[in-house]
């Protein structure tokens, strides 16, 4: 008896090779008078599974703000169904490993191409290396009402967008941008501290030593800026008149992408 299949292709393919096969052993009349379209409706294109997977380019061609980086798509493939004929059976036999050593090498070329497998996304490249960090040379005192702070030693400047003279970073591209700044106080004073943007704040710094010893404060800021603008640290209004360096007081920043 022959088994039942669920796909009707198949006992559709099943049948017609019976009468092929009874034909050729004088069971039945010539092989002419197969239908030529009947084997063609049942023959199963292995090689077409190459191809169904062909990808629309055009869908993937830039996603908004991102780059696309294409890596190769590897998986098993879909299940299949093989005619194997046995020698004393026509068997229709189910496997998941069809002609393997043929098919992946143009599998993987093919796919390989294709952007629409396994994307990655990263952020928007950026062109300009931007990053700074000055420190103060020595201490910064006479301080007055919303004087720049004077950090003058320059560890780190690429980009050449720090000026070391005027003490202020002029952002050299539109972009995202972090800036961070730290101070310290003397014994028993105190001082308050601001980043600016044009004269806009961004963020507050805060020390107030004690008898007993010195305060630091820290803050950071992550801001959108415009080629062009100036940023600096100054004193906020007029509180506090001095500050410590040896690398406890800083100001730097970074581009983080371009926009």
């Amino acid at each position: 008896m022959r088994k039942s299949y669920p796909s009707q292709a198949v006992e559709r393919k099943l049948k017609v090779f019976e009468e092929t096969y009874g034909r050729l052993t004088n069971k039945g009349g010539p092989i002419e008078d197969v239908e030529e379209t009947d084997l063609n409706k049942n023959t199963t294109d292995f090689d077409g599974e190459n191809r169904k997977h062909s990808a629309d380019k055009g869908k993937l061609a830039n996603l908004n703000g991102f780059h696309v980086s294409e890596t190769v798509y590897d998986s098993t493939l879909e299940e299949s169904l093989l005619t194997d004929t046995d020698n004393n059976h026509g068997v229709i036999r189910k496997t998941n490993n069809i002609d393997n050593t043929r098919r992946s090498s143009t599998q993987k070329s093919e796919r390989a191409s294709d952007p629409i497998y396994h994307k990655r996304l990263v952020n928007r490249a950026v062109n300009h290396r931007v990053a700074f960090t000055a420190t103060l040379s020595a201490g910064a005192t006479e301080l007055g009402k919303q004087h720049t702070i004077p950090f003058n030693a320059v560890l780190l400047n690429e980009g050449q967008a720090y000026d070391a003279i005027t003490n202020t970073f002029i952002c050299p591209v539109n972009g995202i941008y972090m800036f961070q700044s730290a101070l310290m106080s003397y014994f028993e004073e105190h001082i308050q501290t601001e980043i600016v943007i044009n004269g806009a704040c961004i963020g507050r710094m805060y020390a107030k030593g004690a008898s007993t010893g010195y305060d630091q404060g820290f803050n950071s800021a992550t801001v959108q800026c415009n080629k062009g603008d100036h940023v600096w640290v100054r004193v906020h209004y007029h509180y506090g008149t001095s500050m410590l360096n040896d690398l406890f007081s800083s100001f730097s920043g970074h581009i983080l992408w371009e926009t």
